[in-house]
């Protein structure tokens, strides 16, 4: 058993300091961590022990832009680790002004979606993810936007491939001004210059919620909604894969749970996405980002009932918008208003 009279500080930090150098991990971030038997490898730490029985230590300080965190760890499960962030690039392209949706292609390496908020025409573009350029719009007809705020890909409804989930969900124009309507599109065969995305399906949704920002999609092809309410604490529902069988369709939501995050100052959350391989979740809200280790697809009860780790984020002007990337190896995030910074958060454990 290590303890703080029998292990010297300076040798557990030489440790440390030599994964550093080997490339096990990118850097070591200042924070208290605790370790109760000798370590095998950077997953053995333990971050809940106290007194005798543990040995707490001091790491050092970032030694790169990519510096970590100790996001995830309760002593039963591996823990996670994310970078601080990097600036890609800005987007240049003006008219993505209001980015509040974005998704990364399962198609096209390197490809993320993104589309405006209320306001614009019924489109979506598509990015490079390493330099921000605007590479295709693509108009999605049939469909009308109202107040479009989040978007997923994941699998086709009805038939293979990857598609495009839009949700014209948001409450810009109040109770009875709430569209509630998700939108269907395959991912598009070429990313080049402007195109047209013919609806696979759309689903008109009943909820006794009017005002959501957060659509994610699971690998089933299951739709994830969290409500938009003051505090953040929203309610979470589900429209099943099956509803999206048929061209146009209705469902009700007809039960919720609430979601478990601190509580905020501000009307959240704001943007959400779910891993390519459905385990792992991150949803934003004004200040914060926070992630969900998700076991056997329970997406609700997880979301009520475990309460999330918080991540890297970078303060944003109006950032909405977070999402995986194609191999859930990070997450992005980006702002609303002209010209803003793609963030990318890189895993480094």
């Amino acid at each position: 058993m290590l303890t703080s009279r029998n292990i010297p500080r300076h040798s557990m930090a030489i440790w440390l300091h030599c994964l550093y150098l080997f490339g096990f991990v990118s850097c070591l971030e200042r924070q208290w961590i605790c370790l109760k038997t000798p370590p095998s490898s950077f997953r053995e730490l333990h971050t809940s022990c106290s007194g005798s029985q543990c040995y707490s230590l001091h790491l050092f300080s970032c030694y790169n832009e990519d510096c970590c965190t100790l996001n995830s760890y309760d002593g039963t499960r591996n823990f996670t680790v994310f970078g601080r962030g990097r600036n890609l690039s800005i987007v240049p392209d003006i008219q993505i002004n209001e980015a509040s949706g974005l998704a990364a292609s399962r198609l096209h390496p390197g490809v993320l979606y993104t589309h405006n908020d209320s306001g614009d025409r019924a489109r979506i573009f598509a990015l490079d993810s390493e330099d921000g350029r605007m590479l295709a719009q693509y108009q999605v007809l049939p469909a009308d936007h109202h107040d479009w705020e989040d978007m997923a890909v994941g699998v086709c409804p009805s038939e293979a491939g990857s598609c495009i989930y839009i949700g014209d969900i948001g409450g810009n124009y109040g109770t009875t001004g709430s569209v509630k309507n998700i939108y269907v599109v395959k991912e598009p065969d070429v990313i080049s210059g402007d195109g047209t995305l013919n609806l696979l399906a759309k689903v008109h949704y009943n909820w006794n919620v009017y005002d959501i920002e957060t659509l994610m999609v699971d690998p089933s092809g299951d739709v994830i909604l969290i409500s938009k309410v003051q505090g953040g604490r929203g309610q979470v529902g589900i429209i099943p894969s099956e509803a999206f069988n048929t061209s146009h369709s209705s469902y009700n939501i007809t039960s919720s749970l609430t979601l478990n995050i601190p509580k905020t100052d501000n009307v959240d959350p704001l943007g959400g996405d779910i891993s390519p391989n459905g385990r792992e979740v991150v949803l934003r809200t004004h200040h914060k980002i926070y992630y969900w280790m998700v076991s056997n697809g329970e997406y609700l009860s997880t979301l009520n009932n475990t309460e999330p780790t918080e991540v890297p984020q970078i303060n944003e002007p109006q950032g909405e918008a977070v999402a995986w990337d194609a191999r859930g190896e990070g997450y992005y995030t980006l702002s609303e208003r002209e010209k803003q910074p793609l963030y990318y958060f890189r895993r480094l454990l």
